[in-house]
């Protein structure tokens, strides 16, 4: 039986490209699975070294999920497929406007009553931009089954410095031997086909089940507990500008500019107050609300979780298929 298995990606840098070249790796030059990558193409284009202004003045358009044009996406046959993997970038706590653009449009109807892996690659604020997915998803008629989500290599802080000049300049290794590359691992993009071997496995054993997760077991997410109230809480507050952006004109039109200026400052006064204000409500609130986290963590890690206890049973089917 000849299992058929769709990718639709978006890269703006490149490197959500390779993270996908190595999750499918397991499953290419397979008799019994074909895969059907499509990549979205804009009809405008995202600049990658991304403008400053232009990556900010996007920020409405992202946060309400109102989608570009993109190039009309053509299925090679008309059979549909056993499985979908949807790999996004989340740009200010949305899936990434070529993302939302492909969800909203005709072509996503193949997606209905398809299983469907979600595939995210971030700094480290997913959580929003994957609800999102979920309610489209669900709007389609379409069954997530699994999620993974990357995120970039250091520490907060040191990503919160690497990320932006990556996106801005270019420059992937801007402070060698101080602060880490931008963006995701090397070994961590290595190691992401281990979920394409995990979906091998299915295939040749039980088929791909349209509901259960397949990658359970593999440490596909990990929620830090630290970011779930900041982010509800700043996407409110992006929601609450977008709005007001939103009104005041489009992108490229000079009625916005004044507007996205004083969201600018505002934002930069935020950070300075906010940021110290959480941390000492963190060290006051949440050694209360240990049993909330707990649930908020357990939802938000559905349905593939953060358990690695299949690692080693995968590790042992590779070693015996003579895998690496």
């Amino acid at each position: 039986m000849l299992i058929r298995i769709l990718v639709i990606s978006y890269s703006q840098s490149g490197q959500l490209t390779e993270i996908v070249r190595s999750f499918i790796s397991p499953l290419m030059g397979r008799k019994e699975i074909r895969i059907e990558w499509h990549q979205i193409v804009p009809f405008e284009p995202y600049p990658f070294p991304w403008p400053v202004w232009k990556f900010f003045e996007i920020f409405p358009e992202c946060i309400f999920m109102i989608p570009p044009q993109i190039e009309p996406i053509c299925f090679e046959s008309e059979d549909k497929f056993d499985l979908a993997v949807l790999a996004y970038q989340p740009w200010y706590f949305s899936p990434s406007l070529p993302m939302a653009a492909f969800l909203a449009s005709p072509e996503a109807e193949v997606l209905k009553d398809t299983p469907v892996i979600t595939l995210s690659a971030c700094k480290d604020t997913w959580l929003m931009a994957q609800e999102k997915v979920k309610s489209a998803l669900e709007a389609l008629g379409a069954t997530l089954i699994d999620h993974v989500s990357f995120r970039a290599q250091g520490s907060r802080l040191a990503s919160f410095i690497t990320t932006p000049l990556w996106l801005w300049t270019g420059i992937q290794h801007n402070f060698p031997g101080i602060l880490p590359s931008a963006g995701v691992d090397r070994f961590d993009i290595y190691n992401a086909r281990r979920f394409g071997h995990a979906i091998r496995i299915a295939v040749q054993t039980s088929g791909l089940n349209r509901k259960n997760s397949i990658l359970h077991g593999l440490g596909a997410v990990k929620v830090d507990p630290d970011m779930i109230p900041f982010e509800n809480a700043v996407h409110w507050f992006f929601q609450f500008w977008a709005k007001i952006l939103l009104f005041a004109g489009k992108p490229g039109q000079v009625q916005r500019v004044p507007a996205l200026l004083l969201f600018l400052v505002v934002l930069l006064g935020a950070m300075g107050t906010a940021i110290p204000i959480a941390l000492i409500m963190r060290c006051l609130v949440n050694p209360l609300r240990k049993k909330k986290i707990a649930g908020q963590i357990a939802y938000y890690e559905q349905p593939s979780g953060s358990d690695t206890d299949k690692l080693t049973f995968l590790e042992t089917d590779k070693l015996s298929n003579g895998y690496e």
